[in-house]
């Protein structure tokens, strides 16, 4: 017998570490059978939920799956799947949505400005223009009246961004000057992307380019705007490199919980700033400086400590987002602290500055939670805390109400209604602001409880607020979840810069949606955990696959009495041999339990389908042991009378018929044991088992008679 491996795509990721791969850029790795064929495709009528949170990085894969018209790369003509998603990504997405949006955000800090006849002006580069547009306004796409995006493409000459930390950031300023020398713009946003983005790869020096930069041109702004007589805050998101080390000595590459600063440069040097604050107070301040009013819905307030009738209204202001910059008093590990800046250093000596909370629940997320870009401009822009999504959903989850949530319920029962398989994906992680793996666990369980026969999970990986080569933990933890659920096996693993991208890198979507639908990937094989043994000339083995790709002389059916097909296994073998299988079982009419009759394979690589009917368990009181045996025999005794050499088996009676698969292993077994003692035709039985938990209850059970 060969070893059997319980964790191959665990084992997979540390081996690919061994070659020199990170989590981030990870190639995909698909799982693949006895026979190389990969396991868990995604396939026709099949059921997929996206688990996935934020939404901006996840909409090109979902719209590759569930747009008809979809032409940026090739995709499988007549996939037509079930897709349901965590919560919205995009409107107008053909998906079904768990959490949806909790109405429209008024009264945001771009809609006041707006409302009374002000331009503004929002500028960026491609890698944040989702958060200074469709979060920094309330989760509103279209644009407000008087309101200009300028999106300045991010660089594809390089893979990743610390191969040219700078990034696009000299045309990001031109395009800023431009608005501060135009005198009928009254509000212009800008994000400098540099220090989050490139604090995202491990590469310190590349980190200190970043810094030093946005450092630079922060000061060509100012001194512009100065000249034009603007007002200036300089502010934050959230922060992340100021702690760029774990307590081991390890680089943490994602955000943190830091306070970031926010400084004002007024035209009134007397005015002075609360010393401590939130992001929620950004927009009640601008507002106060620019004589605007307030709306009541937003509970923050405006950091200046003066009365607003001390001070005259500026006409127009210029707020400079330094990405990922927070403050950290501690300067060990502390990238801000080891660059040259002398231009945010002589802000924060010589203008009045405020600390602002940018993680956990003063910007809407769980306690002790790291801040992220969604988030921070958010709440910067609503003036108000808003609970994230992933609040929520870690809220409906302890009190049980996720495991009733109607589009997870209704997904799963069009899975089992179909006989189809069930597919989750997503990020893998605890600390991503894409997701969390505690989402995934609820779902396995959901699907559990539902009594989903065959659940594929596919995984995403990044090293953002991960410790080093800690995907590989990670997939681990989710093939234990598996086993300890008898349910469900991790079929494919791809790092998130293939699978999560928001710039229309379409060959990088492409290589994650031929990796699911295709299997295209480097191989996982199962080959190790393949067990056999040979009992009187015939072969036994135990092998991981899916039973409708065997090329036996004839794969076992678990049908019903009627012959009608129906889920699980049953419908599988009719979808994929066609028409001419229920031709001939309507022909046949019918079969008592524990019996066997024979079909043609139809479209299958096996030449014929042997159906047989497995009991129903009933508690082990209905003869349920002598029926199940008789399956198997049965179904041996045909297939020596047909002079077939080759067979496949499922296991029979374990899904919706409940027989406990412990004790199925034995009977199933122990049966074609039996029969091959006494019986020589047959030269190869293959016991096919779908997923991880099966194989290794088989084989536990496969040991004791060898």
């Amino acid at each position: 017998m060969c070893p059997e491996v319980k964790f191959p795509m665990s084992q997979a990721v540390r081996n690919a570490y061994a070659e020199g791969q990170e989590d981030e850029t990870l190639l995909p790795l698909v799982l693949v059978n006895h026979q190389n064929e990969p396991l868990g495709r995604i396939h026709p009528g099949d059921s997929v939920i996206f688990y996935n949170i934020r939404g901006e990085r996840e909409i090109e894969l979902t719209r590759s799956f569930t747009e008809k018209t979809f032409r940026e790369f090739p995709v499988h003509q007549t996939l037509t799947v079930s897709f349901a998603t965590m919560i919205e990504y995009q409107k107008g997405l053909n998906v079904e949505v768990a959490f949806p949006p909790q109405g429209v955000l008024c009264d945001t800090l771009s809609d006041i400005i707006a409302e009374h006849g002000l331009a503004q002006t929002k500028i960026t580069e491609a890698e944040k223009a989702v958060h200074v547009s469709f979060f920094f306004n309330g989760k509103k796409s279209d644009l407000l009246p008087n309101e200009e995006r300028i999106v300045i493409p991010t660089r594809k000459d390089v893979k990743l961004f610390d191969e040219a930390p700078e990034m696009s950031i000299e045309e990001i300023t031109r395009a800023t000057l431009a608005k501060i020398k135009d005198p009928s713009c009254n509000f212009t946003v800008v994000n400098f992307p540099n220090v989050d983005v490139v604090g995202h790869v491990e590469n310190e020096p590349a980190v200190i380019r970043a810094i030093q930069a946005v450092d630079q041109h922060a000061g060509i702004l100012i001194d512009e705007a100065l000249k034009e007589k603007l007002t200036v805050i300089v502010t934050a998101d959230h922060g992340t490199v100021e702690k760029w080390l774990y307590p081991d000595g390890g680089v943490d590459t994602g955000h943190t919980d830091s306070p970031v600063p926010f400084i004002l440069l007024h035209p009134n040097a007397t005015l002075t700033l609360k010393p401590q604050g939130e992001l929620t107070d950004i927009a009640p301040t601008i507002l106060d400086i620019i004589g605007l009013p307030i709306p009541t819905s937003m509970t923050g307030a405006s950091l200046i400590e003066q009365n607003r009738n001390s001070f005259a209204p500026v006409q127009r202001l210029l707020l400079m987002i330094l990405d990922g910059w927070g403050l950290c008093e501690n300067t060990k590990g502390n990238l801000i602290a080891c660059a040259e800046t002398p231009v945010m250093d002589g802000l924060m000596k010589n203008y009045p500055s405020s600390r602002l909370a940018a993680s956990g629940v003063a910007v809407g997320l769980p306690p002790q939670t790291v801040g992220n870009s969604e988030a921070g401009h958010l709440h910067m822009g609503a003036g108000r805390r808003i609970y994230s999504d992933r609040l929520n959903i870690d809220q409906s989850i302890a009190s049980r109400d996720f495991y009733r949530n109607q589009v997870f319920t209704n997904i799963m029962s069009l899975a089992k209604q179909n006989g189809s398989a069930l597919h989750i994906m997503g990020i893998v992680s605890f600390f991503s602001s894409h997701g969390s793996i505690e989402h995934l666990f609820a779902l396995m369980r959901m699907a559990k409880q539902q009594g989903i026969p065959r659940l594929f999970i596919h995984g995403m990986l990044g090293r953002r607020g991960e410790q080093a080569e800690s995907g590989a933990r990670y997939i681990q933890q989710v093939e234990e979840k598996c086993l300890s659920l008898q349910l469900g096996q991790v079929v494919s693993v791809i790092g998130r810069y293939w699978s999560m991208d928001r710039e229309d890198n379409w060959d990088r979507i492409e290589k994650t949606y031929r990796m699911l639908v295709y299997g295209e990937g480097n191989t996982i094989s199962t080959e190790q955990g393949k067990m056999q043994a040979t009992f009187n000339q015939t072969l036994i083995e135990l092998v991981l696959g899916d039973i409708t790709q065997e090329n036996t002389d004839a794969i076992v059916n678990a049908a019903n009495s009627r012959l009608a097909g129906g889920a699980g296994v049953d419908g599988a073998i009719h979808r994929a041999g066609g028409a001419a299988i229920m031709a001939e079982c309507r022909q046949i009419g019918a079969c008592p339990t524990g019996q066997a009759v024979i079909t043609t394979g139809g479209n299958l690589k096996a030449r014929y389908v042997i159906h047989t009917v497995g009991p129903i368990y009933r508690g082990g009181t209905h003869n349920e042991t002598q029926l199940l045996e008789s399956a198997y025999k049965n179904s041996l005794k045909l297939a020596g009378k047909k002079g077939l050499q080759s067979i496949s088996f499922p296991a029979i009676s374990c899904g919706i018929y409940g027989y406990p698969i412990h004790e199925a292993a034995h009977l199933a077994l122990k049966s074609c044991v039996e029969f091959v003692r006494e019986n020589i035709e047959i030269q190869l039985i293959r016991h096919v088992l779908f997923d991880q938990r099966a194989f290794d209850i088989f084989a536990q059970e496969f040991k004791k008679l060898t």
